[in-house]
């Protein structure tokens, strides 16, 4: 791992925000570069900073959702384990779902479209990296949805919704 990554990882820990918090959920904003979950590289991360502020015993029985490290954005978090259930429903039954916003470095040539590529596993950085691998018989479909909010004079404002996730650890 490179030492100016290493030196940085999960920078942004503790500077997260408290959105909404009740008896079953707790709705976080989520910085970027720092972990969801317990990982590969360190175990501190936002589920176990969650966990310890309101004392909820395994991070197992309250992570709904991840983002990519990367990734800042909302996060759901449950209490209890019926919480949790319900969250994983919503999820799976598409009442709740991912939207992203990103800025793509060029003028794309068409309004909306779709990305339906392989990922799987970094061969070159390793895990907890992915990357798109059609070649791979560890790589997993990836299907997200994609349209232009706004195009700039060099870049090209888009709104993206991931439609399969990505059900593999990378």
């Amino acid at each position: 791992m490179d030492a100016s990554f290493a030196e940085s990882f999960n920078h942004g820990l503790y500077a997260e925000k408290y959105i909404y918090v009740d008896d079953d959920i707790i709705v976080v904003d989520k910085p970027a570069n720092i972990q969801t979950a317990p990982g590969f590289i360190s175990k501190e991360c936002l589920a176990t900073t969650v966990a310890d502020l309101f004392a909820i015993n395994r991070t197992d029985h309250m992570i709904a959702h991840r983002l990519d490290y990367a990734t800042s954005g909302v996060l759901l978090f449950a209490r209890n384990r019926h919480a949790l259930r319900d969250l994983h429903k919503q999820f799976k039954y598409r009442k709740i779902f991912k939207s992203y916003r990103a800025v793509v470095s060029g003028l794309l040539p068409t309004f909306e479209g779709s990305i339906n590529l392989p990922v799987g596993r970094d061969a070159d950085r390793g895990a907890p990296f992915c990357s798109v691998d059609p070649s791979s018989k560890d790589s997993r479909a990836s299907w997200t949805d994609w349209h232009v909010l706004k195009y700039g004079r060099r870049n090209t404002l888009v709104q993206l919704r991931p439609i399969t996730g990505r059900y593999v650890y990378c």
